[in-house]
């Protein structure tokens, strides 16, 4: 029998606004539809940032309760406004994401009557953790985080603190917002890739972070042997092509502007960028769970990572091919690995579907609502 919360009121607070809604805002909705029919209430809170984005328009179209917030006001006021819509809805549960963990946790001193859970999500160490950092650690998820519990998208966030932290990967969300679908051979016509060409593609809005650097060294070293690579790197808002260009030819052996590089908006409709892409190359530093493997993978494509906690839940499946961080030469072997993989491997297709379920997450951690 499904228990009925009456009383439930959950205020999904998320600092959150990007272009496009991707994963995270349809397994959003999923979890709502869970809460409701469990009789509970959502409200929705993002940056004023994002009232300006599609999928915000798009919630609001869908009559949910969408409020905003400025993030880049004072901790008081971000307190005043938080604490304003805990009266105003009588909110009863916090589920935040990308926001301020010390922020949550002076919420959760000044209500105490409110069940307060903070998801984390990103992991921007680029792998190193200064002895600054363990301090902060130690202060943020120990010391302070008595009246808060944490869901964590990565496995190694766990070790911060196993009595409050717990894992909970991921998932895939089928029922995508609404956009415009493009398919391989039409997106792949409009960029000027031929089906002789292997387009390998990497998400860069953050390249340092990302390894962008590393991505494009590994491709010029495998096109020297003659194999007809492409990268498309997709941007963000605050890296533009032109910005891209400029820290490429800052960081590695290439100006950025070579024409095996091709640089791509970020777009709500991700899976035609997978569909037209042959392999994924995660080059990342450091990553919370990358929503990007998981959908290529989910096309059962092969993945080319760097070898980081954040992505070790992927090396299960056959066509992902691992190298150390940072190396670029071991990165250019394991697309030439990848090259020489199945172009689609259906197994994989069958497992992503069976593991990463939505289904399953939303009750996963609707169960940390309960306790």
């Amino acid at each position: 029998m499904v228990k009925v919360n009456t009383r439930w009121r959950v205020l999904l607070l998320c600092n959150y606004s990007p272009m496009y809604g991707g994963n995270f805002i349809p397994s959003l909705l999923a979890l709502e539809k869970e809460i409701v029919s469990r009789g509970g209430e959502c409200v929705y809170a993002f940056p004023v940032q994002a009232k300006k984005r599609s999928w915000f328009k798009q919630l609001m179209q869908m009559g949910k309760t969408v409020v905003t917030i400025d993030f880049l006001q004072t901790r008081y006021k971000q307190l005043c406004a938080i604490s304003d819509i805990i009266k105003r809805y009588q909110i009863t549960h916090i589920h935040s994401h990308f926001c301020s963990t010390l922020l949550l946790e002076i919420v959760a001193y000044l209500h105490p009557a409110v069940t307060v859970i903070i998801h984390l999500h990103s992991d921007w160490s680029l792998g190193t953790t200064s002895w600054k950092q363990k301090l902060k650690f130690f202060m943020l998820y120990k010391l302070l985080a008595a009246r808060v519990r944490f869901l964590s998208v990565s496995s190694a966030f766990v070790a911060y603190n196993p009595a409050k932290i717990t894992y909970v990967p991921n998932a895939l969300a089928t029922e995508r917002l609404p956009a415009v679908s493009v398919d391989r051979a039409e997106l792949r016509r409009r960029w000027g890739i031929s089906e002789r060409d292997v387009l390998c593609e990497i998400f860069a809005w953050s390249p340092l972070v990302k390894g962008l650097d590393i991505a494009a060294e590994a491709v010029k070293q495998v096109r020297a042997k003659g194999v007809a690579v492409k990268l498309a790197v997709v941007y963000g808002d605050a890296m533009p092509p032109e910005k891209l260009q400029t820290w490429l030819g800052a960081h590695t052996s290439c100006s950025g502007k070579e024409d095996f590089l091709l640089y791509v908006p970020p777009t709500e409709d991700v899976f035609s960028y997978h569909r037209a892409a042959d392999i994924l190359i995660s080059a990342s530093r450091s990553e919370g769970f990358p929503y990007s493997i998981l959908e290529m993978l989910s096309l059962g494509k092969p993945c080319v990572m760097s070898d980081i906690p954040g992505v070790a839940w992927a090396k299960q499946f056959e066509n992902t091919f691992v190298f150390p961080s940072e190396n670029s030469a071991a990165c250019a072997v394991a697309l030439e690995k990848a090259l020489a993989a199945p172009k689609m491997l259906e197994k994989t297709v069958q497992k992503i579907g069976a593991t990463y379920n939505i289904a399953n997450w939303v009750k996963t951690v609707v169960a940390h609502y309960e306790q």
